[in-house]
């Protein structure tokens, strides 16, 4: 397995379109593999989606056009505030921005992450519905001593 720096992947100099003309994964930077990162959005020429079939566009152009689309849409959903208006402003490809209830307020996004996979109505959030959230050293819940099943 080749270190970091032995493999060309591992490049923030490389565009989009080389890193995947090498087969490589764009993250926003190019590195080996999807695999490699967790909870990012991550892209290389198995996520084509939005050109399906369509020989005149190179799969560079459409690997990185999904992830140029994608990072649009976290940008236009990160600055919405509030439930409402989260759920009714639009991505790139029409279906709606994700409600995330976590830590707060709650957050708008384009995907659901480690927070959940998001809302697109505000009925299923519960930011509201909790009267009172417990601080982190009060829960049981946030203890790295207690095992997965005993949480």
């Amino acid at each position: 397995k080749p270190e970091i720096g032995e493999d060309p992947c591992w490049s923030i100099e490389l565009e989009c379109d080389e890193c995947i003309a090498q087969g490589c994964a764009w993250t926003g930077s190019c590195l080996p593999a999807c695999n490699m990162i967790a909870d990012v959005s991550c892209y290389d020429n198995t996520t084509i989606t939005r050109v399906d079939g369509d020989p005149s566009v190179s799969k560079e152009d459409a690997v990185c056009g999904e992830a140029t689309f994608h990072a649009q849409d976290y940008v236009t959903c990160s600055a919405m505030k509030g439930c409402d208006g989260c759920v009714t402003t639009m991505k790139s490809d029409g279906s709606s921005c994700l409600w995330l209830d976590g830590f707060g307020e709650g957050m708008c996004a384009n995907e659901g992450g480690m927070l959940g996979p998001g809302s697109t109505t505000c009925a299923d959030s519960v930011v509201d519905a909790v009267v009172e959230k417990p601080e982190i050293g009060e829960d049981p819940c946030w203890s790295i001593e207690l095992e997965c099943d005993e949480c």
